[in-house]
């Protein structure tokens, strides 16, 4: 893919206001994309004084054209790479784990039989996402696990300069089931990246399942607690590998 990198200069301009600033008082400040310079008083006569203060511009974008004169820009270096990891995947006809799980191959329904499958099922509605469609925030109560079966969910929080990312959750992961379990906050923010759907699993739900069937809820909580295993695991192989 060739990148064409755009700039975008503005010109800033100082000078006096007469020839001698220390006669005739101080510098002023002046802006111009092209042409003469106009000097900012205070503010442009289209501006808004009283707007709202603050907020966050950003300057700069990852990104570039790519031959099919298609465009790609990306907030971040991590959604970039993600990207171009995708597309190398599809280049060699692998799948990019965004397709379709069906809720009955997910992890926490494994062992499940027939009759306590649907139970589970039924207690599970599904939930439909938009891209950039934000799930829960930080901070959120942790009120219901999350099983994606189409799309992609990326698990991330806001930092000075940008979001931070964690990880992409594909169909048939999980998410959220931490917070459940131990009733505290949303860990991070989790965001569609593309259109996604997940299946809601709520606290109420859990604990009605725990009243009516026992068994069904211990091997709901089974499956839930090999999950987190199998997470933790993954990550300490790949702190094992990186401080190899």
């Amino acid at each position: 893919m060739k990148a064409v990198l755009l700039a975008a200069a503005l010109s800033l301009a100082a000078f006096p206001a007469l020839a001698d600033p220390a006669q005739n008082g101080p510098w002023l400040t002046a802006l111009s994309l092209s042409g003469d310079a106009k000097p900012l008083a205070e503010h442009w006569d289209y501006v808004n004084p009283n707007a709202p203060k603050g907020g966050l511009v950003r300057l700069s974008a990852l990104g570039g054209f790519d031959r099919q004169a298609q465009q790609h820009w990306f907030g971040d270096l991590d959604r970039a790479t993600e990207f171009g990891e995708q597309a190398l995947l599809s280049a060699l006809g692998l799948s990019s784990g965004s397709g379709l799980v069906p809720l009955d191959d997910c992890s926490l329904l494994r062992g499940l039989d027939t009759q306590r499958r649907e139970r589970l099922k039924a207690s599970m509605p599904a939930r439909r996402l938009q891209p950039d469609e934000t799930l829960f925030r930080q901070g959120d109560p942790g009120d219901a696990l999350y099983v994606v079966t189409e799309g992609s969910i990326t698990a991330c929080s806001p930092g000075e300069h940008g979001t931070h990312r964690y990880l992409s959750l594909s169909p048939g992961m999980m998410l959220g089931e931490a917070a459940l379990l131990d009733g505290r906050g949303r860990s991070a923010d989790a965001v569609a990246d593309v259109a996604s759907v997940v299946h809601v699993l709520g606290k109420d739900a859990l604990e009605r399942i725990a009243l009516e069937d026992p068994e069904l809820a211990r091997q709901v909580t089974t499956n839930i607690a090999v999950h987190l295993s199998e997470r933790l695991r993954s990550a300490s192989a790949a702190w094992q590998v990186a401080a190899a």
